[in-house]
């Protein structure tokens, strides 16, 4: 993979005989966010069919054209929000990939230190590796490494890695052995 190595506090010997191990990649581990892109399609359905049962409840006819043009007016809308957080979601994430696998990203590669672990699950987390500062939390929006310590997330300091950063996020993580 080309990209540009940034000097490190790390020798080239100790660089040379350390194994990394691939912890996360934008683009082995593909799009992620489909469960926001669903999201829209429930909740019209779930309008849809409560609806629908009032007018049962209520012994209206669930079946009227004034009724089935409600329905059918939800469930294009809340399907066209659902593509634009597709088209949304997925272009940021195609940028990110692309700009990894074509050598768009700057390796930084260091020891973790400046930790500050999310506490709770959402809350954000941030750290320092080699003068580049990372913070995201576990529910981040978009592509890229969010996954925080109370998540399960692997971060600590004294940990050797290597990072692809595109534009200041995480598209690949590397673990040293």
């Amino acid at each position: 993979m080309v990209g540009l190595w940034r000097r490190s506090r790390v020798s080239s010997t100790v660089r040379r005989m350390l194994s990394y191990r691939i912890y996360f990649d934008v683009a082995r581990d593909g799009f992620a966010d489909w469960n926001m892109v669903r999201f829209p399609l429930l909740i019209g359905l779930a309008w849809i069919l409560l609806n629908f049962v009032s007018r049962i409840l209520r012994k209206r006819n669930p079946f009227d054209v004034k009724a089935l043009l409600g329905y059918l007016g939800v469930l294009v809308l809340t399907s066209y929000v659902a593509i634009m957080m597709y088209r949304t979601r997925h272009g940021a994430y195609e940028r990110m990939r692309d700009a990894e696998l074509n050598g768009g990203c700057e390796w930084v590669e260091g020891t973790v230190a400046n930790m500050q672990p999310e506490e709770r699950e959402g809350a954000v987390e941030s750290f320092v590796v080699n003068g580049h500062r990372y913070s995201y939390g576990s529910h981040g929006m978009g592509p890229g490494f969010h996954l925080g310590h109370a998540s399960g997330g692997p971060m600590k300091n004294g940990l050797q890695v290597r990072i692809c950063d595109v534009g200041g996020a995480i598209a690949r993580l590397e673990i040293a052995d």
